[in-house]
């Protein structure tokens, strides 16, 4: 009997071993993005070189737990599609290592997706990447504050009239940018929360704390878009899991809308200021180049030549510079790839909305994986809802961190998806694709 157990508990300390590995190696990427924002020499990128990383650390884990199956097939299969469409478009038009790297980098993010999920399938290295999230939040918090009390520290302070002199934006170059992380690491603080409600008195007041001192830079950004999609990201994530909190948490609302200057930046919306205005004849110049090459695009990652195009085959829609992102990632992404593209990439994002959402049911006799569940979809929810203002997409350093909620929605669901069989142990990419692309059996989830 005892020379049966020794292996299986050295197998168990390997696999244990295994997971902690790659646990730390997700949390390398979570904590260092805020910290190493400047490219090293040569360009290099902290994402560039990090993502990859916490991938290699997530096959760590594909051999420890001997998996042959993962989840989540509905986002697989849009992502694998938007990426086979992308790559059609660069032939098509001709692109060369610009556009090819910038499809790694898309594929990159979509493999964070399963990766995540595998490192946090269970509730302890769940808590642990939440807390990595968190952490991070907090550090780039605490020096937008040190922006805010000394501006002359600051690049640039992204003054708003004579009302708001300084917007912070931490390590991520703009305030857009900076809200965008800070909505994502809120949601993230949460899902946290809900990991330790009830449990321990100390770790809620700590996560309480986090959680106000980045809402606190949140609102120092003075970013619209990302302001109104948190708000509406956190009421369907109410929706979702429990309806009668949605008129608290609007009241909870309306309070932070009437604080002063938040109150007369949002109404600027409504004024057609300048910024408004600006936005409106981007997208209009984005438009007219999805006019011109709605099927291929103009080049996927090329949109700053392709808005140079189009601004000097339409000089009406000139408005003061040459070069210019279009401040909407699916107009964005549909210049460059098509309509069909664009469309792909969408269904790419909204599956894990529908994972959220079809999880939400599944969790319903377990209150505390379904609030985490809805806290983590108003994140998902936020952001995509905030691509309607923002190049979220196309800025590395915010959003890793979606992709992140995205797997840990996908790891949260573990045990509630059915995928499908086995890869080659000898094609380790084509393990990894198809990790993405897993496959759900309902009389499975009938029998649970």
């Amino acid at each position: 009997m005892s020379n049966q157990s020794a292996p299986d508990q050295q197998k168990r300390g390997l696999s244990s071993r295994r997971q902690t590995i790659a646990t730390a190696l997700t949390c390398v990427l979570i904590l260092g993005i805020p910290f190493f924002s400047t490219p090293a020499r040569g360009g290099l990128d902290v994402v560039t070189v990090l993502v990859p990383v916490a991938l290699i650390g997530a096959l760590f884990v594909v051999r420890a737990k001997a998996l042959d199956k993962i989840p989540y097939r509905n986002f697989g299969v849009a992502a694998t599609l938007f990426l086979l469409w992308a790559l059609v478009t660069i032939l098509a038009v001709g692109g060369g290592a610009k556009e090819l790297l910038t499809w790694a980098r898309y594929t990159s993010y979509f493999l964070l997706i399963p990766a995540i999920a595998l490192v946090t399938a269970s509730p302890k290295d769940r808590a642990i990447v939440l807390g990595a999230v968190v952490l991070a939040g907090v550090g780039a918090s605490l020096y937008g504050f040190y922006q805010y009390a000394d501006p002359r520290i600051l690049s640039d302070t992204f003054a708003v009239g004579k009302t708001i002199s300084v917007r912070i934006f931490s390590t991520f170059d703009n305030p857009n940018f900076f809200s965008e992380f800070l909505l994502l690491s809120l949601c993230a603080t949460l899902a946290l929360l809900g990991e330790y409600w009830k449990r321990n008195r100390m770790a809620i007041a700590l996560i309480a704390l986090a959680g106000a001192v980045q809402l606190a830079a949140f609102l120092l950004t003075y970013t619209r878009g990302s302001w109104l999609a948190l708000a509406t990201g956190l009421f369907i994530g109410v929706l979702v899991f429990r309806p009668r909190w949605s008129l608290p948490l609007l009241g909870a609302l309306i309070v932070v809308a009437l604080v002063p200057g938040v109150s007369s930046r949002l109404l600027s919306v409504f004024s057609g200021d300048s910024s408004t205005m600006f936005r409106l004849g981007l997208w209009k110049a984005a438009g007219a180049a999805i006019t011109q090459k709605p099927l291929f695009g103009g080049g996927l990652g090329d949109f700053l030549q392709i808005y140079h195009r189009t601004i000097l085959q339409h000089p009406e829609l000139y408005q003061g510079v040459l070069q210019f992102e279009p401040h909407n990632s699916y107009l964005q992404i549909t210049a460059e790839t098509g309509i069909i593209g664009g469309l792909l990439f969408i269904c790419s994002v909204a599956s894990l909305v529908w994972a959220g959402l079809r999880l939400s049911k599944r969790l319903k006799t377990d209150r505390r994986r379904s609030f985490q569940n809805a806290a983590l979809l108003a994140g998902i929810v936020g952001i995509i809802l905030n691509a309607l203002t923002s190049d979220s997409f196309q800025h590395p350093h915010a959003i890793v961190y979606f992709f992140v909620l995205g797997g840990l929605i996908v790891g949260l669901g573990w045990g509630h998806w059915n995928p499908p069989a086995v890869f080659s142990d000898s094609k380790i990419v084509q393990k990894i694709f198809r990790a993405s692309a897993g496959q759900q059996s309902e009389s499975d989830n009938a029998g649970k």
